[in-house]
């Protein structure tokens, strides 16, 4: 049979695969589990071809080698399922997009040791499904938005060596069930 009209979850994980992301993974649109990393893949850009997985549940881009700026398609009304996105440990630039807020479905992010930079979103509080942001080693700057800590299913904040400024909120409660490790806040 033809594989774009079955094939739902597809994980190439910790091989020695080269070459570029091929555009036919993103007709595979069925697809609701997309693991490539830890591979050789080709330094480039992430497809916007992926935003036309409208299945895509779990997508996981670390340490492919990915450059250049997150495509914003990528949260929102083009992946509506989207649940854990990591892209790690790649030579990502730009700061991460607003459009990350659209990702309702979001219950983790993994972002961490990329080339982003800037402020962290203020709206990353409407993710109210969010469980863990991890963002170490990401050149962040200003403050920690309120809304981060108001979260109610938050349980894992990695913000090491991030670069953040100002302190952490005053209102945030420390007696809920969240741990937050290594945050480092410089001042």
């Amino acid at each position: 049979g033809d594989l774009r009209s079955t094939l739902t979850s597809l994980d190439l994980a910790t091989n020695r695969l080269t070459g570029p992301i091929p555009e036919g993974v993103c007709s595979l649109t069925l697809l609701y589990y997309l693991d490539l990393h830890d591979t050789l893949l080709s330094p480039g850009p992430t497809p916007v071809c992926l935003c036309h997985l409208p299945q895509l549940a779990r997508l996981d881009l670390s340490s492919t080698a990915r450059t250049g700026l997150l495509p914003p398609c990528l949260f929102g009304p083009h992946l509506p399922y989207l649940f854990n996105f990591s892209a790690a440990r790649n030579d990502l630039t730009g700061p991460i997009p607003p459009s990350l807020c659209a990702g309702t479905s979001l219950i983790l992010i993994d972002l961490g040791f990329t080339g982003l930079t800037g402020a962290l979103p203020s709206c990353i509080g409407q993710l109210v499904s969010l469980a863990s942001l991890r963002l170490p080693g990401v050149a962040l700057s200003g403050a920690l938005p309120d809304g981060l800590f108001e979260l109610p299913g938050l349980e894992v904040l990695l913000l090491s060596r991030a670069a953040l400024t100002g302190g952490i909120p005053s209102a945030v409660n420390f007696s809920r069930n969240v741990t937050f490790t290594e945050v480092d806040v410089a001042t």
